[in-house]
């Protein structure tokens, strides 16, 4: 144990645990019920601490690159711009840099400047992904609830003139349809909910549909 915590106190090797400490930490609160991180991130962040105490940390660092955490999390759940990604990246970098006072004729307290320029690229990168997963997500469209039915496509139980009865998802529905009329059993796609009404319109032909009877009139 005396060998573990002497090892630790290696500044470098404490700006490693305190960085993945946290990035751990995010990625729990970012997907809530993962546990395995954030047990492990905890566990980083002490030991981090504890070796800190024990170094000439320089407070404004330390709480840049918690700032950067802040803005990190913030920037999963907020529409930036890639603002908030930006000023997380440099308030980490720049937290990174200042994290150790370093007395003069002691360089073996500085950081090593290779582990600051990794841990950064490697923030970058997962934020990145992350962001990305998210914005996706939000342009996805809805699977479940009255939003999830636009795009649906369903049968006309009667003629539509312009409204009447529907069969969509499994249910009843009264619709209009937005121009024209649809006959009975005509198959027709949801355009719009409007509380419990829907806007419909007859269905686009899909390659392979049978082509319907020619109607001819007298």
């Amino acid at each position: 144990l005396e060998s573990l915590l002497h090892a630790i106190t290696d500044p470098t090797i404490a700006y490693l645990l305190l960085s993945l400490g946290m990035l751990a930490l995010v990625y729990e609160l970012a997907n809530p019920g993962a546990i395995f991180p954030g047990v492990v991130g905890g566990l980083a962040i002490l030991l981090a601490l504890y070796a800190l105490g024990t170094l000439p940390v320089n407070l404004a660092g330390l709480l840049l690159i918690a700032f950067a955490m802040i803005l990190f999390l913030v920037d999963l759940v907020a529409t930036s711009h890639g603002i908030l990604t930006v000023g997380a990246l440099v308030a980490f970098l720049l937290g990174s840099a200042i994290l150790i006072n370093t007395p003069e004729g002691a360089p073996f307290l500085a950081i090593a400047p290779g582990a600051i320029v990794a841990m950064t690229l490697l923030f970058a990168l997962l934020l990145g992904v992350a962001v990305s997963s998210v914005w996706r997500a939000h342009r996805r469209r809805p699977a479940v609830g009255l939003p999830g039915l636009i795009g649906r496509r369903g049968v006309a139980r009667e003629p539509l003139n312009p409204t009447g009865l529907v069969f969509v998802d499994g249910e009843l529905w009264t619709a209009t349809v937005a121009s024209g009329v649809v006959p009975k059993g005509e198959e027709i796609e949801v355009i719009g909910v409007e509380g419990l009404h829907l806007r419909v319109k007859p269905a686009p032909r899909k390659l392979g549909d049978p082509a319907l009877p020619v109607r001819r009139t007298a």
